[in-house]
Formats: C-alpha cells, structure tokens, sequence
C-alpha cells in the first residue's frame, strides 16, 4: 500500500482538499441544530473533525517543510509514511456519518416547527408583518413588510416606531397615493395594490400588520359608484310620483265637477219641469237644491285643504250630522289621510242619500292593519249601491297603498275598509 509520499502532486491536492472539506462539513453539521443531537452524537462529529482537521495538518506540513526547505517534523514524516489508505477511509467515514446526520437533520426540519420552519412560513405569509421593541428595535420581520416598507418610505425597515409615524402620517415616496390617515392608515401602491396597515401593543411588544385591501378597495368604490346610481334613479322616481299624484288629484277634480255636473243637471231638469208643468200638487225640488248646495260646500272645503280630522269635524257641524268614533283614529299619516277622506265620503253619501244625522265609525286594530267600519242611522238603501265617482276614487287610492275596500247593502249600508300598516323600514 503506497504512502503519502509514493503518491503524485494531483493526488496529493485531492486528497487534502477532500479532508478540508470534509471537515468543513462536519463544522457546519455541528452549527445547525445542536441542541436536537444527543451529546454522543455532537461528539463523535467533534471527533471526526478533530481526526480529518489533523491528517489535514501533518499533510500540509510536509508541504511546507518541501518549499521553505526546513527539517522534517519526526511527527510528521511518520504520518507520511503510514498507507494512505487509513486517511482516505477516515475521510470516506467521516462523509458518510455525516451525510447521514445532515438528511436526518434535513428531515427532521421538514416535519417539525424550528426556529428556521417559523421565519421560513412568516416569509410567505401574504400579510406583511413586524414585530419590535417599544423602542422600537426589531425583533421580528418577514420579506413582505421590508418591501412594503422600502416602496412607501424609500428605506428598508429599520425602526418599528418610526416606520409607523411615517405610514401614520409622515411623507411618503412620490407615486404612492396616501387614502386614509390616522390609526388604520391606507395606501395606493404604483402597482395598483392597496395596503391597510394597523398596530398593536401586546405584552410590551409592538405588532405592527400589513393587510392587502385590493379588492375591499375595489368593491367600495363600486359600490359609491352604484349608491350614486341608485340616489340618481331615487330622484327620478320620486318626480315620478309627485307627475303620479298630480295626475291623479287632476283625475279626482275631473271626476268631481263631472259628479257636480250631472248632479246639478237633473236638479235643473226637475226644476224645469216643475216651472213648465205649473201643478200645484207637485213638491218644488227644493230639497234637491239644497243637497246640492250642500254637496258644493263640502266639495269646496275637500278642494281647499288636505283631508285631516279637524276638517272631518268642520264638515260634519256645517252638515248637521254627528260623528261617533268607536275606538281610535289612526296615527299613521297615510293611514290616517285615508281615514278622514273615507269618513267625508261616507257622511257625504249618509245625507245626500240617507238623510241621516248620525255616522257611526268603528275602527279595530290588528297587527297589520286597521279594520274601519262605517254606518249611519239613514234610511236603508233599496237595492244594490252602484259605486259612483266618490266610491271609486276612494277604492282607487285605499287599493293603491295595499288596502281593501267593500260596500255592503244589506241587511244595513255599511262602508267597510282595511289600512295598511306602514313599517319601520317603509316610513
């Protein structure tokens, strides 16, 4: 077996290069996560770095007592002339225990939390995230926070504190655009991202967060964008309903003089006939005139005003009749609106065609509506009611809000109408 000095130069460059590096190995085994090896295991590297570093050495010494010409070490020379088979089988070892330790070691890392397994998640983490002192001092930070920092401010992230004054309040670099100050600070970032960050103060430490807030951003700005839609149609229907209710008073004023028309008609029509007939037995239509004269009074005070109680209780003093409410009025405004010009109606209808001087109205509440019922002490009518322009206007507008409406005839004239309820929401 040939010794160190029976081997060519190349050879022995290979081989001494091939004992540094395994020695390096065994140093870097050594450096990486100690306190998981057993002390047996620590040891036997130390010892196969101390053995390859050695043979190293007595190597290298015969190198240099060559070129400086100097006396061989007796160490040295005896080393050099042993086989050179024990320091290559020292070194094959020392690789193979080593690369042994460095896949379990390697292993070991990929299916357990270690310090490197913990830095190595909150570097792909997709919040930004930094953890200091109060003073300050970093004590924890991932990638994603130190490129946040170095796009707003300019700097890597050197200080907590004052990286926060800066995002919080501070200047920022030209190109990203500042959306909201304070507490919850907000960026535009120039590659159309949007950043929110927010700090904390846990146990003594400050925790200060980046959030990406792209597509909350986004949907916010549609969302005005749909609110300003929405206030633009708002406006457009309620000029809608105003063009509505103005053709629906015209329609009600139309149907009015239409009603006048015709009633004032056949009075001139009796009287007529009365003037040209000249019989002395014939009754004179003056009870005709005066329930005309007395419907224009209180078509006069529906057209001057809104219909509310007050008017109600005008109407029926001017009328001669009384009104006795069993329960209580509506409180709603739509509901009570509806409630007075209901209650005109039917005392309209009791003295024109019942003579009556009494209108009994009953209302009872329920959970969604109010249930009105209106009757009087007039004469009871003949035959079946055949709604007129009162009545069905009336229907038209207790129909409209999602009321009912019905008119009975026997055994006694009854009006009878149910209320919506408006809601909460509705008001």
């Amino acid at each position: 077996m040939k010794n160190y000095y029976e081997l060519a130069t190349l050879v022995r460059i290979a081989l001494m290069l091939t004992l540094f590096l395994v020695t390096c190995a065994g140093v870097c085994l050594l450096h990486t996560r100690t306190r998981k090896r057993s002390i047996i295991e620590n040891l036997l590297v130390v010892l196969c770095c101390i053995a390859n570093g050695i043979c190293m050495i007595l190597y290298a010494a015969d190198v240099r007592i060559i070129k400086y010409e100097m006396a061989a070490e007796p160490l040295s020379t005896w080393f050099c002339e042993k086989p050179v088979v024990y320091a290559v089988l020292l070194a094959l070892a020392s690789a193979g225990y080593f690369f042994y330790h460095g896949v379990k070691d390697w292993n070991y890392s990929k299916k357990s939390i270690t310090g490197f397994s913990i830095h190595e998640s909150l570097d792909h983490l997709t919040t930004g995230l930094c953890v200091a002192y109060e003073e300050g001092r970093i004590i924890l930070m991932n990638h994603r926070m130190n490129r946040l920092c170095y796009k707003i401010t300019g700097q890597s992230l050197q200080n907590a504190n004052s990286f926060w004054n800066t995002v919080s309040g501070g200047e920022v670099q030209d190109g990203v655009v500042r959306l909201t100050w304070g507490s919850y600070p907000r960026f535009l970032l120039p590659d159309g991202s949007v950043w929110t960050f927010t700090k904390d103060v846990l146990d003594g430490l400050i925790q200060i967060t980046a959030a990406d807030t792209t597509r909350l951003h986004t949907l916010t700005e549609e969302l005005k964008e749909k609110n300003i839609d929405l206030a633009a149609l708002n406006l457009r229907l309620r000029k809608y309903r105003e063009n509505v209710e103005e053709l629906t008073r015209s329609r009600e004023r139309l149907e009015t003089k239409a009603r006048i028309h015709s009633e004032l008609g056949q009075a001139l029509l009796a009287t007529r006939r009365y003037l040209a007939e000249q019989d002395s037995s014939q009754k004179p239509p003056v009870d005709l005139w005066k329930q005309n004269i007395s419907g224009l009074r209180m078509e006069a005070e529906l057209q001057s005003e809104e219909p509310s109680f007050e008017m109600l209780m005008r109407v029926a003093g001017a009328s001669g009749i009384t009104i006795k409410i069993d329960g209580s009025v509506p409180e709603q405004k739509t509901a009570k609106k509806l409630f007075c010009v209901a209650a005109i109606e039917a005392m309209t209808n009791a003295v024109r065609h019942a003579g009556a001087k009494t209108l009994r109205i009953t209302v009872k509440e329920q959970e969604n509506c109010s249930h009105i019922i209106f009757t009087n002490d007039g004469t009871t009518p003949k035959q079946e009611i055949t709604e007129g322009g009162g009545l069905c206007s009336l229907r038209r507008k207790i129909e409209s809000t999602g009321g009912f409406m019905t008119v009975e005839w026997q055994p006694e004239y009854r009006l009878i109408i149910e209320l919506v309820k408006e809601r909460e929401e509705d008001k």
